[in-house]
């Protein structure tokens, strides 16, 4: 049995769209009330993680006992903040927190796709996939004349480094850096 996180965090193109009804499936399925805590590492990753309760071993008490929890990102142990929540999390919890993080961090951001009051981009382009992604833009918006010469070359590496420059923000997602616009 794999009790490995399958994220969608590995692909060319992530369709943020596509992500949002994915999140809202999740969040109406099957929900769990954990009570959490919002956890920081000083390497800037954030995360909530679930705070064992002795309130299930001992109804009659409210007391809450901390669990380790260690950076996914750097492995060093975080400091806790804030107080301890009650969160509507699904069973498959890490991968619901980290699409409702990138959500959140992704709020305001970009003007294609709006949600919840708030604008996002509409996609979200992997760094090894930039290159490719910048020239079939340029094909498909016409920005270079079909009847080129074949003897004409182009430096799409270059290229795309200019556009992204000009035009596009960074994302670390599960450990990959994304570029939208």
């Amino acid at each position: 049995m794999n009790n490995q996180i399958t994220t969608p965090f590995h692909f060319d193109l992530i369709d943020v769209e596509n992500l949002i009804e994915k999140f809202e499936e999740m969040r109406d399925s099957e929900v769990k009330e954990k009570i959490v805590r919002k956890h920081e590492c000083s390497c800037g990753n954030v995360w909530h993680a679930p705070v064992e309760t002795w309130g299930e071993k001992f109804p009659s008490t409210k007391l809450y006992g901390e669990v380790t929890q260690w950076c996914p990102k750097c492995g060093d142990s975080p400091m806790m903040s804030g107080p301890h929540e009650t969160l509507h999390v699904p069973s498959n919890s890490a991968y619901f927190c980290m699409v409702e993080d990138l959500l959140r961090e992704l709020a305001g951001n970009g003007g294609d796709v709006q949600w919840e009051g708030e604008w996002y981009p509409a996609v979200l382009i992997h760094e090894d996939y930039f290159t490719d992604y910048t020239r079939e833009l340029m094909m498909d918006c016409e920005m270079l004349p079909r009847d080129l010469p074949e003897w004409v070359e182009i430096d799409w590496e270059t290229t795309a480094c200019n556009v992204r420059v000009m035009d596009y923000t960074s994302i670390e997602v599960d450990g990959v850096t994304y570029w939208y616009r």
